[in-house]
């Protein structure tokens, strides 16, 4: 009996995990944070931060804003779920619809630096373990 129920409380925070992934990455990725990314990475203003950004020599640097950007659209991402469940909807929309823009250049940042963040051992270790998660998320009954 334990351990049907158990299987059961597995089987379920899974299916929460596949809902939540769905909502943020088809949802809204799709419909508010591709289109934000598609038109900034035109912009004059992130070309020049982009030189700037090919010009550090040192993998650190890089390895450090990059920790530093995620590491703010994450704590908007949990303030945002505290003050959602504590009942403030509205300051968490505002809160969310804040660290979308983060988020987004974080991605970008990403994208323009992945050659020089691929340089980290720990960065690599990492990217490779959120990838496989991703990966065991797809895989899970729940998501087919």
């Amino acid at each position: 009996m334990f351990n049907r129920l158990k299987q059961k409380l597995i089987t379920l925070w899974q299916l929460i995990l596949v809902i939540a992934f769905i909502l943020l990455e088809e949802i809204i990725w799709e419909t508010v944070a591709k289109p934000i990314y598609e038109d900034i990475r035109s912009h004059k203003v992130l070309q020049e931060v982009k030189a700037w950004l090919h010009n550090i020599n040192n993998t650190t640097v890089i390895l450090v804003i990059f920790i530093l950007m995620l590491g703010t659209a994450e704590i908007l991402s949990i303030y945002t779920i505290i003050l959602f469940l504590s009942g403030h909807l509205l300051q968490a929309l505002m809160y969310y619809l804040f660290k979308i823009p983060i988020a987004v250049l974080t991605l970008w940042m990403f994208h323009t630096t992945e050659d020089k963040l691929m340089d980290s051992e720990q960065f690599v270790w990492l990217y490779g373990k959120i990838a496989q998660a991703i990966d065991w998320l797809k895989s899970l009954e729940s998501y087919q």
